[in-house]
């Protein structure tokens, strides 16, 4: 996530279609998705409420920052110089220093990214599925299970932090695996973050499985969301701050949490 993104120069008749395709999809509002992982279409900007703390702030493939949306940054210095919104630097300054102090090398390979970095990454990430043989339509899909689109990614709000460690610096499943990934699955709850792309959850949060992937919600909330399995969405439906507007996907919600 930290390299330096590859300049594409693609045919103009290429690059004409593909941004045509981008238009038609924010202008009609629908955006497509793989088949391997489900549109989190139960949510919208509509359903979450208004006095939802900073927190707390749901961004998602379906739900947009809030267009006057701004975050004050803070400057992670011991962790190439990564920046955070500033009201969680110190929570988690804490735990990077706590998992040093267990013998652990975390490093913060991803933090806050603007939203032209957003748009670099999700073309870059377009792209590459494009020249694995996908049409304009399947590649733009495919990019969306795994990279969110500038002005509905959680990085954007500076809430949200990639972790690896010196030892696994590539982002897959197998971090989860790792001294490292054990430790903040275990431990980061104490200090307010939640893996927020669970394995399980797939089909709420329409992104594949990351853990790497830790968002701010607060040491209460990660703390019942860890005991109880659930994820943000999940939570905030628990909590009154958003409603879920698809009927399905709210008995699938509510029958996951009484099996547990």
């Amino acid at each position: 996530m930290g390299q330096k993104l590859k300049r594409m120069r693609p045919a103009a008749a290429y690059v004409i279609a593909i941004l045509a395709f981008v238009l038609i999809c924010f202008v009609v509002g629908r955006i497509p998705v793989g088949d391997s992982v489900s549109s989190p279409d139960s949510f919208s900007d509509s359903a979450q409420s208004d006095d939802t703390p900073w927190n707390l702030i749901l961004v998602t493939n379906e739900v947009p920052l809030p267009e006057d949306f701004s975050v004050q940054l803070a400057t992670l210095s011991d962790y190439r110089n990564e920046q955070v919104d500033e009201r969680i630097l110190q929570d988690l300054t804490t735990m990077l220093n706590d998992m040093e102090q267990a013998g652990l090398e975390p490093l913060v390979c991803s933090s806050y990214r603007d939203y032209n970095r957003q748009m670099q990454l999700f073309n870059e990430q377009r792209d590459l599925y494009t020249q694995q043989g996908m049409d304009a339509e399947e590649a733009y899909a495919a990019a969306m299970e795994s990279i969110a689109l500038p002005g509905y990614s959680e990085h954007e709000t500076g809430l949200a932090v990639d972790i690896v460690s010196v030892s696994h610096q590539t982002l897959d499943e197998d971090f989860a695996n790792t001294p490292e990934g054990q430790w903040l699955a275990a431990n980061s709850a104490q200090y307010g973050f939640v893996v927020r792309y669970g394995a399980d959850k797939q089909e709420i949060t329409g992104m594949t499985y990351e853990p790497w992937h830790f968002r701010y919600v607060g040491q209460e909330a990660a703390l019942a969301m860890q005991q109880q399995n659930l994820c943000l969405e999940e939570y905030l439906v628990q909590q009154g701050y958003a409603q879920v507007v698809n009927g399905e996907t709210q008995s699938s919600m509510l029958d996951s949490q009484e099996n547990e």
